[in-house]
């Protein structure tokens, strides 16, 4: 019987982020938007508009997609699954380091944590677009403080990569019935494996 390496095991690193996440996302969530209050009065000031408090949703347990990038599963997830996270492995690289590990196969596995975030059409595209920063800001917060996954991406310069998706709608047979607001922002973070064939 041959044996597997547990230090490639892209399902199992999922699963460890996953948990991570679910334990800690929605406390982080409070503390992320506890921080920002004052600038949201702030502002509110500045443009002269009357302020109003701006509110999430909690991320329920099964709202966490594994495996595929969003915009592969917009038409799997109902309106009503809004907010929620997918994890993926986006791929998995050769990264050849010094001669004092040439004993050691070392791959650099790139994972992508998205944040789906959703807003009425009376909110409009600029509350989404904070609610999904936010849900990235929170993802950010629970993964670099966790003992578990802060060690997962120690060693390389995390997040490498910060991006937010336009917002969009949802669309059948060219009408919108829905005027809700949906946007992500995707958090990718490259971490390190390292298999010998000595143990």
């Amino acid at each position: 019987m041959p044996i597997v390496s547990t230090n490639i095991d892209a399902e199992a690193m999922l699963d460890d982020i996953e948990m991570v996440l679910q334990d800690g996302l929605n406390e982080a969530l409070v503390v992320v938007y506890a921080n920002l209050e004052a600038r949201d009065q702030a502002r509110a000031e500045r443009r002269g508009i009357e302020y109003v408090p701006l509110t999430y949703a909690d991320v329920p347990n099964d709202h966490y997609h594994v495996g595929n990038f969003p915009r592969q599963v917009l038409k799997d997830v109902p309106a009503e699954l809004y907010p929620y996270i997918v994890l993926a492995v986006e791929d998995m690289v050769p990264d050849a380091e010094s001669a004092n590990q040439d004993h050691m196969s070392v791959f650099r596995q790139q994972l992508a944590v998205h944040s789906l975030a959703n807003a009425s059409e009376e909110e409009g595209s600029e509350v989404v677009y904070r609610r999904a920063l936010r849900m990235g800001v929170a993802v950010h917060t629970v993964l670099m403080s966790n003992s578990v996954t802060s060690r997962m991406l120690s060693g390389v310069v995390n997040p490498a990569r910060n991006q937010a998706s336009i917002p969009w709608t949802y669309r059948e047979g060219g009408r919108n019935e829905n005027r809700a607001w949906y946007q992500a922002v995707g958090l990718s973070y490259a971490i390190k494996l390292y298999t010998s064939r000595f143990g």
